[in-house]
């Protein structure tokens, strides 16, 4: 029931993102942050494909991925442009050259300053979002909460939301629009709408994960049996064929406000495999120690922060006892290690049901664990 089209996609979406990376974007916030050319291989760009025109009027922007390119598709050489990079994994990454969620009439943004993703992410929560209001015009704006800031890196409360590939969405409840996120139940959910939303999540977009609580998730796959989707698609979405084992839609307690999703980024992760030693070198992202001239009415606490470190490894990287601090002295701060990737990425085929497995995509319009990890994200 997977598409083997992961090649496929890679294929597809490096020109797009290449080539969007270097339009100006309609930011919800400033983003005075100077873009860093980064070099990565793309493949010729594929056919444009014929959009809904009376839908696509009604967007800021946008236009539509065209069919898949073969597998030996021509290759040119690699170009330096400003891509996204998503660098590292979710709880122990960076964020390079990112892109500010748009704002948009199908979507209210929570907090511009923590809206931050790759050029990817960005295009693919539009792709969700305006799937469900083509199959429910007028649909309330759905919320967008955290992505990660603009550098990537720790974000407040959240243990990952590092690397730009993360996001918080509001459900659609009953009740119509609201402002912020607020706790569902099966009666309060407005199933159908959230439903199309996850259905556009796994099959239009390279999704990873996403995280509900168990109680709303009952309520969807409820509801999709109701309305006939593919019952074995079902059980792989969420793993029973497997035993919960890299299932998509995971249950996740605490979750009963929100989406969780995470994507896979083929180009913003590959490109940072490629790009990150070189990166490093060049100073425009950190070593795997730097120096820190203390500053006036600093502390350890306060350093910590700043780096995303923990203030216990900066005492043991300094061989202190205490916490005093003198100013205009130096600490050397271990920065957090980024995993990069050593082989290239390989993401798994989408999942889509049966009867879909065989149809051509539909054009989408783009500007743009059992158990799992902790839910503090």
């Amino acid at each position: 029931m997977r598409q083997n089209s992961a090649f496929m996609r890679i294929v597809r979406l490096c020109p797009l993102v290449l080539v969007l990376a270097a339009l100006p974007v309609a930011a919800s916030a400033p983003d005075p942050s100077p873009r860093v050319p980064v070099s990565c291989p793309v493949a010729a760009a594929p056919a444009e494909v014929p959009g809904d025109a009376e839908f696509d009027a009604a967007l800021p922007q946008g236009d539509a991925i065209g069919p898949e390119p073969e597998l030996d598709a021509p290759r040119e050489a690699a170009s330096a442009t400003a891509v996204s990079l998503s660098i590292g994994s979710p709880d122990a990454g960076l964020l390079l050259n990112p892109v500010a969620m748009p704002e948009g009439p199908f979507w209210t943004i929570r907090n511009p300053v923590e809206t931050y993703g790759t050029q990817e992410t960005i295009d693919y929560l539009r792709i969700a979002i305006e799937s469900v209001q083509r199959q429910f015009p007028d649909s309330p704006r759905l919320v967008v909460g955290d992505i990660s800031h603009r550098g990537g890196g720790r974000l407040n409360r959240h243990k990952s939301h590092q690397s730009g590939r993360d996001v918080d969405l509001g459900l659609f409840h009953a009740a119509g629009e609201l402002d912020d996120f607020r706790a569902a139940t099966p009666k309060t959910l407005d199933v159908p709408r959230t439903w199309a939303l996850v259905k556009a999540l796994v099959t239009e977009t390279d999704v990873e994960r996403i995280f509900l609580d168990r109680t709303l998730i009952r309520a969807l796959l409820a509801h999709a049996r109701e309305i006939g989707e593919d019952p074995d698609w079902l059980d792989e979405l969420v793993g029973r064929h497997r035993n919960g084992q890299d299932a998509i839609l995971q249950h996740e307690r605490r979750h009963l406000n929100h989406l969780h999703v995470r994507f896979w980024n083929p180009v913003a992760q590959d490109c940072a495999r490629l790009n990150h030693a070189q990166l490093v070198a060049q100073g425009v992202l950190p070593p795997p120690s730097i120096r820190h001239r203390i500053r006036g009415g600093e502390t350890l606490s306060t350093i910590a922060r700043r780096y995303g470190v923990s203030a216990t490894a900066i005492k043991k990287a300094n061989g202190m006892r205490g916490s005093f601090l003198r100013a205009g002295r130096s600490l050397n701060i271990p920065m957090r290690r980024v995993p990069v990737m050593a082989e290239p990425l390989v993401i798994p085929p989408r999942l889509v049901p049966r009867a879909e497995a065989t149809a051509p995509a539909a054009p989408a319009p783009v500007a743009l664990d059992a158990e799992a990890p902790e839910p503090s994200r």
